[in-house]
């Protein structure tokens, strides 16, 4: 099958999201639904009433994905992504308590920070709607890389990992205020674990023994650069989503925590039946990390 087909009816029962339209695919048509440009970034009463009324426009219909934890579900709506919690309720869950206003907080000034070289997606609004926490984005055509994953040859996986790590080095360019000296998100975060939603583990990795790194430069990080936040189109890297992590940070402690937590390893996968190609495909992703963005004998076509 093309890894890039984003059409609901092209796509085979076979495959591992045919159960879920909105995941992952988008292939823009014009009746979808646009906002108005007169109401995108903008907080007056006019605009909030405006995104209220597109908000109750989601309903199960529209999901991409349904928060299990109690936490915040994703929406899309024509062109338009949407993360709310309108639909579902906050009481239980590990997620019920956190705070999304620090993630979106972060989302919106990390995108304003990168290159015009990284494709990312516009933000339309960010705010309180319904008394909840509420982004709106820019739905980018085109297909998560995840999704295209098993239509993929190995040369394109190679061109898509090198895709990726050129832009890692793009961002990495950016340089951080003066006042930041020590790793922090880009929004500072007084409890990361519970507004996060990370493990203490990768807590530790990112913000520990801070006083031992002074001499290491803080690079500014995505810091979830799975495959599911990266959009792809005819053999090219179309989107950058999801930024509601980055940071500024060490690059090797990024690299520990995403070969650790956002990547599988082949030791989770010890009670099935796998080959090694299928076992080194799972784990390809997870040396990302494996250069230096600073170093010139790194090449990039």
């Amino acid at each position: 099958m093309d890894p890039y087909e984003a059409e609901a009816g092209k796509i085979p029962p076979t495959d591992l999201y045919y159960d879920l339209p909105l995941y992952g695919r988008y292939n823009p048509s014009p009746q979808d639904f646009k906002p108005l440009e007169e109401y995108c970034n903008s907080n007056t009463q006019e605009a909030l009433q405006y995104w209220t009324e597109v908000l109750e426009k989601c309903d199960s219909t529209c999901y991409v994905y349904q928060n299990p934890f109690g936490g915040r579900d994703v929406f899309a709506l024509g062109s338009i992504i949407i993360k709310s919690c309108h639909l579902g309720t906050r009481d239980a869950g590990s997620e019920s308590s956190r705070d999304y206003s620090t993630a979106d907080k972060n989302e919106v000034a990390a995108i304003q920070l990168v290159p015009n070289t990284v494709p990312v997606p516009r933000i339309f609004f960010s705010g309180k709607l319904k008394g909840k926490d509420a982004i709106v984005q820019e739905r980018i055509p085109g297909v998560a890389l995840n999704v295209a994953w098993p239509y993929l040859s190995p040369a394109q996986k190679d061109s898509f990992k090198e895709q990726t790590q050129k832009m890692m080095a793009e961002l990495s360019t950016v340089q951080p205020p003066s006042t930041v000296l020590e790793p922090t998100y880009i929004m500072p975060d007084p409890n990361p674990i519970v507004n996060r939603d990370i493990s203490s583990s990768e807590s530790a990795i990112l913000f520990s023994d801070r006083s031992e790194r002074g001499s290491r430069k803080l690079n500014f990080m995505h810091n979830d650069l799975q495959p599911s936040n990266i959009i792809v189109r005819n053999d090219q890297i179309v989107g950058i989503v999801d930024w509601e992590h980055a940071g500024w940070f060490h690059w090797d402690d990024v690299g520990a925590v995403h070969s650790r937590f956002r990547t599988p390893r082949r030791e989770d996968f010890a009670g099935i039946q796998l080959s090694e190609e299928e076992l080194n495909d799972l784990e390809y992703w997870g040396d990302l990390y494996a250069f230096e963005p600073s170093d010139s004998s790194m090449c990039f076509k």
